[in-house]
């Protein structure tokens, strides 16, 4: 249970494989396992899967840790948000061992419309954490009675922005913060912004890659286009310069210059 990371043993005919890694959800298991079985069927020595199996970082906003300097530990889990997979995640902040939890829900795949699917989630959500955070246009369909709602139990929300402010106000050092939703809010902004200066807060950007594979969350939405154009002249400056250098026309254009 985090903050350690997954282990397991797995037995196979050459005998018992103790594997450590970095996932900090047991229900990882199973990939896990899959990975190794295929790579020791396909005659990879056990040593060598065992120590890149303790090196294998969690992909970009699939069940990542992020630790802050003197904050909240995030668990940016911002890719896919299918309803099977939301008691999976909460059952991995229930069973942490630290001291204070909380969960920002967005939006659950496939159950946009859904009040009910939402207010399951926050009845387990509940259970086990001290404060659920609700955002975006679904954040009405939690069902949180009114005790909740004055009391700080619940907390709704319109914009990232604003749960990232609420945050900030209000974090302790060293409490878990799971961050879960369906890719198109990109709620890893908010873990993003206790190491960045994100400016990009525009509830929905219509980009299906992840912030960081996006890489302009420090720019405002609206001078995006003008920075790629930019970004893309000095690429193609850089390339003819080097062209002009590999062929000896570098010299004359400093010449001309």
């Amino acid at each position: 249970a985090y903050p350690e990371t997954l282990s397991l043993r797995i037995r196979w005919r050459g005998g018992a494989l103790d594997l450590q890694t970095l996932f900090p959800a047991e229900y990882l298991w199973l990939p896990t396992a899959a990975a190794v079985a295929t790579a020791l069927e396909l005659g990879v020595p056990p040593e060598k899967v065992a120590a890149r199996v303790a090196t294998f970082q969690p992909l970009i906003n699939r069940c990542q840790v992020l630790v802050t300097d003197g904050g909240p530990h995030f668990l940016v889990d911002t890719a896919k948000a299918p309803w099977h997979s939301i008691n999976l995640a909460i059952d991995m902040v229930a069973k942490a061992k630290v001291a204070g939890k909380r969960i920002v829900l967005g939006q659950i795949s496939d159950y946009a419309g859904s009040t009910r699917k939402y207010r399951d989630a926050y009845n387990a959500a509940r259970e086990v954490v001290g404060q659920i955070i609700y955002v975006g246009d679904n954040a009405h369909r939690s069902g949180a009675d009114q005790a909740d709602r004055d009391g700080g139990r619940f907390v709704e929300l319109r914009t990232l922005k604003q749960v990232s402010d609420h945050i900030k106000r209000t974090a302790v050092p060293g409490e878990l913060i799971l961050l879960k939703s369906s890719s198109n809010l990109h709620l890893e902004r908010i873990a993003l912004a206790w190491t960045h200066d994100v400016k990009c807060w525009v509830p929905v950007c219509g980009k299906r890659s992840g912030c960081q594979g996006c890489g302009l969350f420090e720019v405002p939405f609206e001078e995006h286009r003008a920075h790629v154009r930019k970004r893309r002249r000095a690429r193609l400056w850089q390339w003819l310069r080097r062209l002009l250098w590999l062929t000896g026309g570098d010299e004359a254009l400093r010449r001309r210059s």
